[in-house]
């Protein structure tokens, strides 16, 4: 006769629920060398992995979210958001919503295993061929507060209803290039990667916008 000498589970109940995580949004490389995922709890902050195809973890990113292999598997992007903890104590705590912390662009070079780090990055895009270009733009840069700046700026403005351009970067982590332009309101990344379209609007005495092309084959703007 066997006695089972284990102690009495405990019984499951609402308070266990943080705790628990899930996988999410996994992803693997165009010559199948590499996989992504993410491990999440139900509430906190997660982790994203990357490892290779010879079963070994090649890293982990901590809050690393809504991740995407290069077409040419030399390099993973990804979105690294803030500690949600802090976001949310600065809310409560009535921070206004341009002083929060924001995302971040995480790009992890596989090979060299080299993680390449940008702040305040509201959005990126990959080509989806054979290419290593990839876009990104920055949220407005902070600023301390002057308000005299804020009223000569408010009346230099000459429609105050039209988008605010901020910087974007073209760049091809592989070489180590980036191209900045100013003032940008909408891009866009060809599927093949070499062309990238995009349109600047100057909103000062005029309200002027233009449309540019870059070619990143010929590493030119027209």
């Amino acid at each position: 006769i066997f006695t089972s000498m284990g102690q009495e589970k405990k019984p499951l109940d609402f308070s266990v629920y943080d705790g628990w995580k899930y996988i999410e949004d996994e992803g693997i490389s165009d010559n199948g060398d590499w996989v992504f995922y993410e491990v999440n709890p139900y509430e906190g902050d997660g982790n994203l992995h990357v490892w290779s195809a010879d079963n070994e973890e090649k890293g982990v990113f901590a809050r690393g979210t809504r991740a995407r292999f290069a077409p040419t598997s030399e390099f993973v992007a990804f979105t690294i958001k803030p500690f949600r903890d802090t976001v949310r104590q600065m809310k409560l705590d009535k921070v206004p919503d341009k002083e929060l912390p924001t995302d971040s662009l995480g790009v992890y070079l596989l090979e060299s295993q080299k993680l390449v780090k940008f702040e305040r990055v509201k959005s990126f895009t990959l080509a989806k061929e054979e290419s290593n270009w990839m876009v990104y733009q920055m949220e407005k840069p902070l600023r301390e507060k002057d308000d005299n700046a804020d009223k000569d700026k408010k009346e230099k403005t000459f429609d105050r209803s039209a988008p605010e351009g901020t910087e974007l970067v073209i760049y091809n982590p592989l070489k180590d290039k980036e191209y900045r332009f100013e003032d940008v309101t909408d891009y866009t990344l060809s599927e093949g990667g070499n062309l990238v379209s995009f349109v600047t609007l100057q909103n000062d005495s005029l309200l002027n916008s233009s449309l540019y092309v870059s070619d990143t084959d010929k590493e030119e703007k027209q």
